[in-house]
């Protein structure tokens, strides 16, 4: 399938406790004020934006992507009923372009209510039917038990860890990797239906 980039503003995938729609960049000054907590972003690769301008920038850009085909999608976490970003689901493509890894941030007072799981599972039918993957991997510092159960609640299958495997604040990080592959999703595809979606397409 090939998404109608033109009206892709019109996205959205709805689950049991939120909603996926491409960022925006009028989530920056909320998305700003939740990665300034070093909880979160001692979790993520990246160490948080600098500025609110960066981080207006950075969204700026990955809106744009959607609409000229780069192998980045970045979606905005809404809880249902209740408008406003709190958190980020991103996918990017590997080497080769079925191959995805998905990367994904929630802001603290979000935590533990089943959010990043529904996240997750909404953006998983995204890439395996959208964009045609043939696996979806991640990775999760050691010892980030909670990003860890979201990925095995989805099917994420361990499959070893990446020693020193990234520099953060003055330390290497191991990292615990995760797969899904194409076949299990098949296997299991009405776990990961939305509620309701809306992908324009052009087929």
């Amino acid at each position: 399938m090939i998404i109608d980039r033109k009206n892709f503003s019109e996205a959205y995938l709805v689950g049991e406790k939120v909603r996926l729609r491409p960022i925006r960049t009028r989530d920056a000054p909320i998305a700003y004020g939740l990665l300034q907590n070093e909880c979160v972003t001692q979790t993520i690769l990246w160490d948080g934006p600098s500025s609110l301008d960066e981080l207006t920038y950075s969204f700026r850009h990955r809106r744009e992507w959607w609409s000229n085909g780069e192998p980045t999608y970045t979606f905005a976490i809404e809880a249902m009923f209740d408008e406003g970003i709190i958190g980020s689901v991103e996918f990017r493509r590997e080497v080769n372009t079925q191959q995805l890894k998905i990367g994904y941030w929630l802001g603290v007072p979000y935590w533990g209510q089943g959010f990043g799981t529904d996240a997750v599972r909404l953006a998983t039918k995204f890439a395996f039917h959208y964009l045609e993957a043939i696996r979806v991997s991640a990775t999760v510092f050691i010892g980030n038990e909670a990003s860890r159960r979201v990925l095995e609640k989805n099917g994420f299958e361990f499959c070893g860890i990446s020693k020193s495997q990234v520099f953060k604040r003055g330390h290497w990080l191991d990292e615990w990797l995760y797969i899904l592959a194409r076949g299990k999703w098949q296997s299991c595809q009405h776990y990961y239906e939305p509620q309701s979606e809306c992908i324009r397409e052009l087929l």
